[in-house]
């Protein structure tokens, strides 16, 4: 009879060593690329595994979070290389697609302002952690470039517009 345990229980371990090996995503992919992104991001914003409960509990108490300051160190920078890494391997395998949207009525940083503030009631924190808008000017003209998963595109697109010319309606 303990025999019979014994190997059932070697036979349950065996399969679970299994299946984390083949569930694991391969080097290079999506999947992966992601993954890696993700726990960058969160080693330089200083998320750890506590950092959920700290927030249910603020959210709970009715406070608010602390606001974490980041640190400028060299673990910070070696965090932001990697994020800057697999975000662009990501672009590249085209999970993020990158565009320039052309701004003329309101400065770069306040266009930028409203749609990060307006974003979060509209794309899922999922999609929005991908997400870099940045800035440049060419020739005189402002644009703001995207760069977010396809889906999101369109939307942040439409929020720098009216950001951009507020009176207008879209």
């Amino acid at each position: 009879m303990r025999k019979r345990i014994v190997i059932g229980l070697i036979g349950i371990g065996v399969t679970a060593v299994v299946a984390y090996v083949i569930s694991r995503p391969r080097e290079g992919s999506i999947r992966w690329h992601k993954r890696r992104y993700v726990e960058a991001q969160n080693g330089f914003f200083g998320r750890t595994w506590f950092t959920p409960i700290e927030e249910l509990y603020c959210k709970i108490a009715g406070t608010r979070r602390r606001l974490r300051q980041i640190p400028r160190n060299t673990e910070s920078y070696v965090f932001y290389s990697q994020m800057n890494a697999h975000h662009s391997a990501l672009r590249e395998l085209g999970y993020l697609v990158q565009q320039e949207v052309v701004i003329s009525n309101q400065s770069a940083s306040f266009v930028l302002s409203n749609v990060w503030a307006s974003s979060t009631r509209v794309i899922p924190l999922a999609t929005a952690r991908y997400t870099d808008l940045s800035f440049r000017t060419v020739s005189g003209t402002n644009m703001i470039v995207i760069t977010a998963v396809p889906k999101a595109v369109h939307t942040y697109e439409q929020l720098i517009r009216k950001a951009d010319v507020p009176g207008k309606a879209n």
